[in-house]
């Protein structure tokens, strides 16, 4: 989950990204430091895996899709 502040009126854009793991990742995630998790999570998504995607931008309609792989979003 990413949030993006904008610190006005409290509406700040979300997004949700799942992707599906093995056993043998998670045990790896486990043992990562959280700066080379990211990395490792976001090259997970190159093998053309399916992500459950959900936006929810500031002011606009919230939106839920199916994408390939996980990708960084901005985030504070």
């Amino acid at each position: 989950m990413t949030e993006e502040i904008d610190w006005s009126g409290g509406d700040d854009a979300i997004r949700l990204q799942r992707m599906p793991i093995t056993n043998t990742e998670a045990a790896e995630f486990r043992a990562l430091v959280e700066t080379k998790a990211e990395a490792r999570m976001y090259a997970l998504g190159q093998d053309q895996r399916k992500c459950w995607v959900r936006d929810a931008p500031t002011g606009g309609p919230e939106t839920t899709r199916f994408a390939k792989g996980l990708y960084p979003s901005p985030h504070d």
